[in-house]
């Protein structure tokens, strides 16, 4: 079995790191990264766990224009990569109605991206019931 572990505290790293080598353990592998970088990443495994950590962590103000960049610039069309942009995208009409729209009407998303976006949000008991309706304009036929 293979194993990788992630982090973007060096210490944690740092101490998984020397915890492998004292314990002579194979097969583990210790990153130390912020979620940003895992997007760059070319392992599938990797983007998805990016976007899913910008979801979790940096919903919030002051990062929301570079989660949108970031689901913009990255162009992976593998299934796990877009199911999670669609979740964040999702995610964000919550808080973010505007930066959706922008998104949805960026032309920049894949068809996938964009209508199962707009489908986990009206899923949702979370996004109001008006703008469900107003994110029906944005699928792609």
């Amino acid at each position: 079995i293979n194993l990788t572990l992630l982090d973007s505290n060096n210490k944690k790293t740092t101490f998984c790191s020397n915890l492998v080598n004292i314990l002579g353990l194979e097969n583990i592998e210790v990153i130390n990264k912020r979620a940003e970088e895992y997007i760059k990443d070319k392992r599938e495994y990797f983007v998805r766990f990016g976007f899913v950590a910008l979801k979790c962590y940096y919903l919030k103000d002051e990062y929301i224009g570079n989660i949108c960049n970031a689901i913009l610039k990255n162009k992976g069309q593998a299934y796990y990569i877009e199911m999670s942009k669609a979740w964040i995208i999702a995610e964000m009409c919550i808080n973010f109605k505007s930066e959706v729209i922008a998104l949805l009407t960026s032309g920049k998303l894949t068809k996938v991206v964009q209508n199962k976006a707009i489908q986990k949000a009206r899923e949702s008991f979370r996004v109001d019931k008006a703008f469900k309706e107003e994110l029906l304009k944005y699928k792609i036929i």
